[in-house]
C-alpha cells in the first residue's frame, strides 16, 4: 500500500461519513420525518456535492510519498470541515420540523464551517499545489473560493431566505464549474508536476 493509499482511507471514511449523515436526512425527509423546504434542501445537495468534488480532487496527490504529520493534518482539515457542514444540517429531533426555519435559525454555525472549510481548502492548496508548481491553478482557485468567503460572510449576516436561496445555488453551480476547470485538469497531472 502506498502512503497516499493509506491516508486517502481515512479522508474516505470521514466524507463518507458525511455522505451518509446527508442521504440520511433525505430519507427522513422521504419518511415523513421532517419537513423539507427546497433552503434546505439545496444546501444539502450543496454540500454533498463539495463532499464528492473533494474526495475526487484529493486524487490530485497520488504520486506524493512522503507525509509529515502537519502535512496530514492540513490534507484531512478540508474534509473534516465538510462532516460538520453536513451534520450541521442534519437536526437530531424525533419530531418533524419544518427544516427552512432550522436552518435559518442555527445558519451562523453553518456558514462558519464552510467559511473555515474554505480556508482550509486554500492552505491546503498552498502547501501541496504550490509545491507541484501549478501556481495559474492555485491563484484561480483562491479567487474562487475568496468569492465564497465573503458570501459566507453575507450569509451570516443576512436572515431573508431569498439571500440564502440564492447563496445555494451559486454554491452549487461553482462547485460544479470548479470540478469541471479545476479537478479535471489537477487529476491529468503528472508525477513530474
Amino acid at each position: 500500500m502506498q502512503s497516499f493509499e493509506f491516508v486517502m482511507i481515512l479522508v474516505s471514511i470521514v466524507i463518507g461519513l458525511g455522505v451518509a449523515e446527508l442521504l440520511g436526512m433525505l430519507a427522513r425527509i422521504l419518511r415523513n420525518e421532517a419537513r423539507g423546504g427546497s433552503l434546505h434542501t439545496l444546501w444539502i445537495i450543496a454540500v454533498l456535492l463539495t463532499l464528492v468534488q473533494i474526495f475526487w480532487a484529493e486524487w490530485q496527490l497520488q504520486f506524493r510519498s512522503d507525509w509529515s504529520l502537519l502535512e496530514l493534518i492540513i490534507f484531512l482539515a478540508p474534509a473534516f470541515l465538510l462532516f460538520l457542514a453536513a451534520s450541521l444540517l442534519c437536526p437530531r429531533t424525533a419530531e418533524p420540523m419544518p427544516l427552512d426555519a432550522y436552518f435559518l435559525e442555527r445558519r451562523k454555525p453553518f456558514y462558519l464551517v464552510l467559511l473555515a472549510f474554505l480556508l482550509s481548502a486554500s492552505i491546503e492548496s498552498w502547501v501541496f499545489l504550490d509545491r507541484a508548481g501549478a501556481y495559474d491553478i492555485v491563484s484561480a482557485a483562491d479567487g474562487v473560493r475568496a468569492a465564497l468567503m465573503i458570501m459566507c460572510i453575507a450569509l451570516v449576516l443576512s436572515s431573508t431566505r431569498r439571500v440564502h436561496l440564492w447563496g445555494a445555488l451559486i454554491w452549487i453551480v461553482t462547485v460544479v464549474g470548479f470540478a469541471m476547470r479545476f479537478t479535471f485538469s489537477l487529476s491529468r497531472m503528472s508525477p513530474s508536476g
